[in-house]
């Protein structure tokens, strides 16, 4: 018989899902100054809790200038995937201006056998409309939509740390994360350059709204990401590191 992990893992599992989207994402190369401004980047990530694989990620950016679409794909894999099965497919696309800003998100997560879709439709200043199959339930904390003014989708936050940057602008920055229910912001500090020759960026994740009361009492969410040096002057994500309470999660990218 097929044993369900407790309350607290599976709750992780979502948790990993929409903190892979939102901030494991490489930086790509900078493009040559006379080539036209279009990027398309992939990368996968193998994901570990305490020591043990427990997923996989993987990120796909495409822009040309003025637009852009990203799509993301997580899973439960290795040992974790043998007992549980959860998988999180998203896909959201906008406008440059000159950062990304949201048009449309829609994400189908699968945590157990329980399934649910959310669509995000954004107005030219905060969400005008969300759906969600089944229904959301209704829950006394909940926030309105429409009054989430900047915020971005999970995978349009992932975008702005997709998109080529200079070292010295990896990370220093503040995002404000709406994923249709609940919104939370994630904030990164300067890099660091570690005795290993790696850039160390370190970030906390904040929820700001539309939690369980109980979950507003938690603490932040401590994380790093770690960048490897380019030739070409910009930077590429290696490695994310999630201190989760119950251990910790590294996301190691693979190609």
């Amino acid at each position: 018989m097929t044993r369900r992990p407790s309350i607290p893992v599976r709750r992780h599992a979502a948790a990993l899902a929409a903190a892979a989207l939102a901030i494991a994402a490489p930086a790509p190369r900078a493009a040559p100054a006379a080539a036209a401004p279009e990027a398309s980047v992939a990368a996968r990530f193998d994901v570990h809790f305490g020591g043990i694989r427990a997923g996989e990620v993987s990120v796909m950016l495409s822009e040309d200038g003025r637009r852009y679409s990203v799509a993301s794909r997580a899973v439960t894999a290795g040992i974790v995937g043998a007992f549980y099965d959860a998988a999180y497919d998203a896909q959201a696309q906008g406008a440059l201006a000159p950062a990304p800003k949201p048009e449309a998100f829609r994400a189908v997560g699968d945590f157990g056998g329980k399934r649910q879709q959310v669509e995000i439709a954004f107005g030219p200043l905060a969400p005008r409309e969300v759906k969600a199959d089944p229904p959301f339930k209704p829950k006394p904390y909940e926030i309105d939509p429409a009054v989430q003014i900047g915020v971005l989708d999970p995978l349009s936050a992932a975008a702005t740390v997709l998109r080529p940057a200079p070292i010295a602008n990896i990370c220093p920055r503040s995002l404000d994360i709406f994923d249709g229910r609940r919104r939370a912001q994630i904030t990164l500090g300067p890099p660091t350059r570690r005795d290993s020759g790696e850039l160390r960026c370190h970030g906390r994740f904040k929820r700001v709204a539309g939690y369980r009361p109980k979950d507003m009492k938690s603490p932040d969410i401590a994380f790093s990401l770690d960048f490897e040096d380019q030739p070409t002057g910009a930077a590429r994500l290696r490695r994310v590191t999630v201190d989760t309470g119950w251990g910790l999660l590294v996301a190691l990218r693979r190609d």
